[in-house]
């Protein structure tokens, strides 16, 4: 399994034996299944791999890092699994073709909508599968009130016979939920309006890339493509094909305040991100074992309140005297001295490395 991004989303990538030659491809890539990952089959060379699109979205395995799983949480991905089995029939789609891993079922950013990786040709079935769910559950199972721990317990049990239908889990599931949460359906995303959003996104950061190359280079920018624009209509003029291309040069970024090293430089690691964008951002001190950098506040340790940061965006470790970073599939990315980290990349943290979570940049010391 591997995670790459491409054309704005992101996609997690699992190269399986079974070409899935059957009509479940067919299926899935005609129809819109409610619940399940999209998904397309990709060829390299021989190899057989199956592209799904996560992009917005966390796996479960990480989010119970730094969260407990509870009682709601557990009521609504049972009715989530018997929504999605159900709408699966509809399309002559297997249940048992399911795959219920942790770091393979995907929450958005409300935690509410869950979707499932279907699997043309899996073996396991439905019923394994869900008790090693269940097994997994109980590890980060969070202890709140009585209630909620028995009903947890009770689904657990029915989820251990043999045979064990999701309708009944489904009913124990529901009790002590809301009818909201009963009865919650995800919104179905319109694709070519999101199609549509991605392009206006690249336009919007195109023009402020230019706006920002002009402003900062002053007249120097305009004087050097003028003149590369006349030397071309004088080669055009006397016939020549044109083949200029124009690539202006990335300007230094500037920032508003920089970090200034006073005398001899220390040469151990603080463990601290400083601040070195132009808004109105702060300076981070890593003092846990994992530090999550996001926009909720209440959540994240590092909260960057800006709307390009994603809710739960990166996680830095602390691992004895090392530092590393990750990304959490946030949308705009998590960069490291300039280089696009890939999800759940796992990299190392040096003194003086920029840092920057979208747009916001900061400097490890």
């Amino acid at each position: 399994m591997e995670y790459r991004r491409c054309q704005g989303k992101s996609y997690m990538i699992l190269k399986s034996e079974s070409a899935g030659l059957g009509y479940q491809m067919p299926m899935l890539r005609e129809n819109r299944v409610k619940g399940v990952l999209p998904v397309q089959r990709v060829y390299e060379g021989e190899e057989v791999q199956f592209w799904y699109d996560i992009s917005g979205k966390h796996d479960l395995e990480g989010y119970a890092r730094f969260h407990k799983l509870g009682r709601d949480f557990l009521g609504n991905f049972i009715l989530s699994l018997n929504r999605t089995a159900q709408n699966l029939g509809e399309y002559l789609l297997l249940e048992d073709e399911l795959c219920l891993e942790p770091d393979r079922i995907y929450l958005n950013y409300n935690e509410k909508e869950i979707s499932f990786c279907y699997i043309p040709g899996n073996k396991k079935s439905l019923e394994s599968s869900l008790g090693n769910f269940m097994e997994f559950f109980l590890k980060h199972m969070e202890h709140g009130a009585q209630q909620d721990i028995e009903i947890c317990y009770k689904i657990y049990e029915k989820s251990q016979e043999e045979h064990v239908r999701l309708s009944d889990l489904a009913e124990l599931a529901a009790q002590g939920l809301s009818r909201e949460e009963k009865n919650f359906k995800p919104e179905e995303p319109d694709i070519r309006e999101e199609c549509e959003i991605q392009q206006e996104r690249e336009e919007v950061k195109k023009r402020q890339k230019e706006r920002c190359g002009f402003i900062k280079n002053g007249f120097c920018a305009k004087k050097k493509i003028l003149s590369q624009w006349m030397m071309d209509k004088r080669n055009r003029s006397k016939g020549e094909e044109e083949q200029f291309i124009f690539e202006p040069q990335e300007p230094e970024e500037e920032v508003s305040n920089p970090t200034v090293f006073l005398g001899s430089e220390r040469k151990e690691i603080l463990g601290e991100l400083r601040y070195e964008g132009d808004g109105r951002g702060r300076n981070f001190k890593i003092d846990v074992p994992v530090f999550l950098v996001g926009s909720q506040d209440g959540e994240a340790n590092g909260v960057i309140f800006t709307s390009s940061v994603s809710r739960h965006h990166a996680l830095i470790y602390r691992e004895e005297e090392n530092y590393f970073i990750e990304d959490l599939n946030s949308t705009n990315g998590t960069y490291l001295n300039g280089e696009a980290l890939g999800y759940k990349e796992k990299v190392p943290l040096s003194k003086n490395d920029k840092v920057r979570f979208a747009d916001e940049a900061y400097r490890f010391v």
